[in-house]
């Protein structure tokens, strides 16, 4: 029986600093498909079989891809922009040179375009799994089934899947059915002839709201050579007793999101000048200002044979509440 240490982070979309870390053993259900995780148990307490293996981080834990869902509200919706929308994209590794890449850390900002880091970084060497259907419940959410794309496919974070990657995406506007606040979400994998069915229990909890900050009225101004204090309000960021969570503070826009922040969940942060230059730089025309509040929970990826191919790699669960607001650039002489 294999182990994979199951890790709750204090932030998004880049693991940071793991707060609390334990490993659960997967075992067979009675339906021949692999339940790795006990609905009724609280992250961090035994699983099943009653085997937990305190770690201290899983910064080495071999990647093994990710289910990402995310609820998007644009604060002041320019041209074509919705109001809200739903998204989810999950893709699933069982081999890549190099096997991880490392975590950001907390209260720290990086340039993805400089910075080979996970969750943007991709190997040139890494092989998909197909593990058939995909599909999320919440507990009184509306079921849905991710697609899967057949095509060459870039996602949001602005990584590429190659044409017959099995890699899965879905984005709707009906965010009062797919996407509702404090909710459980369980994921099922329909199985395929490499990987078998398997239900992924309590694997996903989607937080409450995303803090409302000082710059969500109207599009705002960066400034070159000035920093960017932004705060925001915490008092509905609560999430249940053993879940962590975090904000992610990051810039997008044509380019997609290179310049990411993780920050405590604590009312304020402050993005260093370098990294509003480098902004401005990459986006002289403006952009969107990305604030997120995340949830991050890992289990095993494993084909369940005794002699597996796939096994003791990290899925990463995300859930995301995120505010997007649009910002201007100044007019420079």
């Amino acid at each position: 029986m294999s182990k994979l240490r199951t890790a709750w982070f204090r932030s998004l979309a880049a693991g940071t600093l793991a707060l609390s870390l334990g490993a659960f053993g997967c075992g067979d259900d009675d339906d021949g498909g692999t339940n790795p995780g006990d609905p009724d148990a609280a992250p961090g307490d035994p699983d099943a079989s009653g085997e937990v293996d305190i770690s201290v981080y899983c910064e080495d834990c071999p990647e093994g891809g990710e289910v990402r869902m995310e609820y998007v509200a644009f604060t002041n919706p320019q041209g074509m922009q919705p109001d809200t929308l739903s998204r989810t994209i999950a893709f699933f590794i069982k081999d890549m040179t190099p096997d991880h890449y490392p975590f950001p850390v907390i209260d720290t900002c990086y340039d993805f375009s400089t910075e080979e880091r996970w969750p943007i970084a991709q190997a040139d060497d890494r092989a998909y799994v197909d593990v058939g259907t995909l599909t999320i419940t919440g507990e009184t959410a509306q079921p849905f089934e991710v697609a899967k794309q057949e095509e060459e496919y870039r996602d949001f974070l602005f990584r590429t899947h190659p044409a017959g990657a099995a890699y899965y995406s879905q984005i709707a506007n009906m965010t009062d059915q797919y996407t509702l606040p404090e909710e459980h979400y369980t994921v099922e994998f329909g199985g395929s002839d490499e990987f078998p069915a398997t239900t992924f229990e309590n694997a996903m909890y989607m937080p409450l709201i995303t803090p409302t900050s000082q710059l969500d009225e109207d599009p705002f101004t960066l400034e070159r050579d000035q920093e960017l204090v932004v705060t925001w309000d915490t008092s509905e960021t609560a999430v249940p007793d053993g879940w962590e969570s975090a904000l992610v503070i990051g810039f997008t826009g044509s380019e997609g999101p290179r310049i990411l922040c993780l920050a405590q969940n604590d009312g304020e942060f402050t993005i260093p000048a370098e990294f509003v230059n480098a902004q401005l730089d990459r986006q002289p025309n403006g952009g969107l200002l990305a604030r997120q509040l995340v949830t991050h929970r890992t289990l095993e990826l494993d084909d369940g044979e005794e002699a597996g191919e796939i096994e003791g790699r990290r899925i990463d669960f995300l859930t995301t509440w995120c505010y997007v607001t649009n910002y201007a650039n100044p007019v420079e002489d």
